[in-house]
């Protein structure tokens, strides 16, 4: 590694901090990191120059802000290049602990020589690399501690595929068949060799507390892109928790199998689902809020690849392909709030210019089991939460409400309103016997309880005159704070203490029986604030900000049971 000290401008301008003393940023080359290693020990800022895998111990401390390149060339090109990623081999171990005022950053390293809020291009017509020594101007994301890149750049482009991304790969069970490398172990996406899954459990890859993951989602191969992070066989040992992903290409956390429990986990404006796990993971997410503000690129393309959005979650037992009958897909979610942006107001038209298939809540097949409890989904394109049998979505028989209510052989809401129950007999993409569009509850005019869905989220849609996605309304140069006139406080869409015990379902807080990520009657800080990209740019709350949201009280899920049996 190579350290350089930036110039004193340059210096505060890419991190964002208020010092008189310059600060070094370390070059990390491509390649392996097999010994043990500290990031940020006398350094502020780490570059990745492009593809650094760990088969030894990387710590990162506290504080470090983590810089990836952007890729050389497009895809067609003799050496396109590999934009600068982290993955985290087989027996590597990453320990990320950063803090509630001191998080973790993963961003990236492109430029912006002008300071117009938009990347400068290289010849290649792809965002350009930070040279060290060019003497060259501004990183884009020259603030990421104290003003974070709002979602769109100021030429209305969406600020995503900037670098790559994190994968970390564990010897935990996965569910796949023989794919090259024997039962329950493949070769994880966005990466070009990097290998997962086994047979322990209780495999541990380190720790990962206060990490936010920005900007990412570039590709390594044509239609092989990264997420925000990507999990493949990562065992129960590993510690996840405080994780945030904002603005990724593809999906913004991915469960590739293992056993791995993750809480306070916060996923906003990615290209494809929020949490999508598949590969029969069977760890645990609690207390997780995805805000899927699904918007255009200024020129009215789509900046991801599910049509500007897909799923809150999508979530499978199996790929779809070929698997082995161990591990079954047993998952707990509990505490999840997933909110979309339909608005019915005069001049938002933002729902009508995605897809039937865009800005679903959750979708659930192939072979899923296991159980979603506590839940909010909302303010959906199409589905709130859709269970597919056979790749098909037969119509709701009944219409769940508030209390009681039956909606397919197998998919309703049971014991109160507390439990929807579905159950999978066979290891295929036929296995969640049972469908149910339970449209009507969560998107329709019968929502029980007089709850008012439509208006929760609709400070998000970019024709909304208080929301600004490029963030130059306030003169802003593209800065996520001042793009949002009010902060929406999610404790203003949760439910009192009337859910079940989560607990009762393998989350391991059995104190949050309230519905969605956070606790209304509470008022302590939320687990987002005052690291998150969100709540520095000030579209959460910030701690101790007056609770606000423009809009109504939104109804609950404090539902689902789902347990697979093979």
């Amino acid at each position: 590694m190579r350290k350089t000290l930036l110039p004193l401008g340059l210096l505060l301008a890419a991190t964002g901090f208020s010092t008189s003393a310059a600060a070094a940023l370390t070059e990390v080359p491509a390649g392996d990191i097999a010994g043990t290693v500290t990031w940020c020990d006398d350094e502020d800022t780490m570059l990745l120059q492009g593809a650094v895998t760990v088969t030894g111990s990387l710590t990162i401390n506290a504080g470090c802000i983590v810089r990836g390149q952007p890729r050389d060339l497009p895809f067609g090109s003799p050496d396109p290049g590999a934009p600068g990623s982290l993955q985290i081999y087989q027996g590597g171990t990453i320990t990320a602990i950063g803090t509630s005022s001191d998080p973790i950053i993963f961003t990236t390293a492109a430029v912006d020589t002008n300071d117009d809020g938009q990347p400068d291009l290289a010849v290649s017509g792809l965002p350009r690399k930070w040279v060290i020594g060019d003497g060259e101007g501004n990183f884009l994301d020259d603030t990421p501690k104290t003003n974070p890149l709002a979602p769109l750049d100021t030429a209305g482009n969406a600020n995503v595929r900037l670098w790559g991304g994190i994968t970390i790969a564990g010897f935990a069970p996965i569910n796949l068949a023989d794919v090259g490398f024997g039962d329950g172990v493949a070769q994880i996406e966005g990466t070009a060799a990097q290998l997962y899954g086994g047979t322990d459990p209780n495999d541990d890859s380190g720790d990962l507390q206060y990490l936010s993951v920005r900007h990412a989602g570039d590709e390594i191969g044509d239609g092989n892109e990264l997420n925000g992070i990507t999990f493949g066989g990562i065992g129960d040992g590993t510690t996840c928790d405080h994780i945030e992903i904002y603005l990724n290409q593809d999906d913004g956390v991915e469960y590739f199998g293992g056993t791995v429990e993750c809480s306070n986990i916060l996923v906003a404006y990615v290209g494809d689902d929020a949490l999508d796990v598949d590969q029969g993971y069977t760890g645990t997410i609690q207390n997780a809020i995805s805000l899927s503000a699904f918007f255009k690129n200024e020129d009215n393309t789509d900046f991801g690849s599910g049509g500007s959005g897909d799923n809150g979650g999508e979530w499978d037992g199996d790929d779809g392909t070929t698997y082995v009958g161990a591990p079954v897909s047993d998952v707990s979610f509990c505490n999840v709030t997933m909110l979309g942006n339909v608005s019915s107001e005069p001049g938002h038209t933002n729902p009508a210019l995605f897809p039937a298939s865009a800005n679903r809540g959750i979708t659930m097949r192939n072979g899923f089991g296991g159980a979603l409890a506590n839940s909010i989904v909302l303010n959906t394109t199409s589905d709130g939460i859709r269970i597919i049998a056979g790749g098909i979505t037969p119509p709701c028989s009944g219409v769940p409400t508030a209390g009681d209510g039956v909606c397919g052989a197998n998919c309703g809401v049971v014991g109160g309103d507390e439990l929807i129950e579905v159950v999978s007999s066979t290891f295929s993409d036929v296995a969640a016997v049972g469908s149910c569009v339970d449209e009507a509850f969560l998107n329709g005019d019968d929502r029980g309880a007089g709850a008012n869905l439509e208006t929760a989220a609709e400070q998000l849609l970019n024709e909304n005159p208080y929301w600004d996605p490029k963030g130059t309304l306030s003169g802003g140069r593209g800065k996520l704070m001042g793009t949002l006139g009010t902060p929406i406080n999610p404790r203003a869409i949760t439910v009192a203490n009337d859910g079940i015990a989560p607990t009762d379902v393998g989350c391991p807080d059995g104190t949050a029986t309230y519905r969605g990520a956070t606790d209304a009657g509470a008022s302590d800080p939320l687990f987002t604030d005052g690291w998150t990209a969100m709540s520095v740019g000030g579209v959460l709350p910030e701690p101790g900000a007056a609770p606000a949201l423009g809009a109504g009280i939104l109804v609950l899920w404090g539902l689902a049971r789902r347990r697979a049996r093979f």
